[in-house]
This record gives structure tokens, C-alpha cells and sequence, in this order.
């Protein structure tokens, strides 16, 4: 399977050519896209780290988003988290 990178160029005044299109193998896509999301991740996570009370801090955020994930399947799309149905085929990392 190849992927197409579109490259803007200014010698391509604008029109998609094939010196414009490049091929590009999609694992190299995939790193081009989320290594500075991967490395923005990891410059945060230290920084926070850095707080003396990150700890309470993520407990209260990851308790939040727990409650609103639970309000959200219960109000608004009325059915309970597929987590509920099967919890061991949340946890199954074969599926």
C-alpha cells in the first residue's frame, strides 16, 4: 500500500504535478505526523510532573472524566459504555 505526500512548492505555481507528488511509505506518514505530537505529549507530562501536587491533581481530572464519560453515555446517548457490557473484552488486547 502507498501513501502520497503532497508537497506545496513554489515552482509548482499552484497546479498538482507529478513533481508535486512524492511517494511516501505510510509508517514514515504516521512518524512525520505524531512525533511532534508524541514529543509536544512528553514535554508537558514533564513539566506537570514538576508540580508537588500533580498527583492530586490527575486523580481529580481522571475521576472527572470518568463522571462525565458515565453522564454522557447516560444522558445524552442513553445506552451504558461498552466497557460495561463485556469488561473482560475491554481489557482483551486481542480484539
Amino acid at each position: 500500500m502507498a501513501c502520497v505526500l503532497l508537497l506545496a512548492r513554489t515552482h509548482c505555481s499552484g497546479k498538482v504535478n507529478s513533481r508535486c507528488i512524492i511517494p511516501v511509505d505510510p509508517t514514515q506518514l504516521f512518524q512525520l505526523l505524531y512525533t511532534p505530537q508524541a514529543i509536544l505529549s512528553v514535554l508537558t507530562a514533564n513539566a506537570f510532573a514538576q508540580r508537588a501536587d500533580h498527583l492530586n491533581i490527575a486523580l481529580v481530572v481522571h475521576v472527572a472524566c470518568w463522571i462525565a464519560q458515565f453522564v454522557g453515555h447516560g444522558i445524552y446517548e442513553g445506552r451504558s459504555p461498552a466497557l460495561l457490557d463485556n469488561i473482560v473484552g475491554g481489557s482483551d488486547p486481542s480484539r
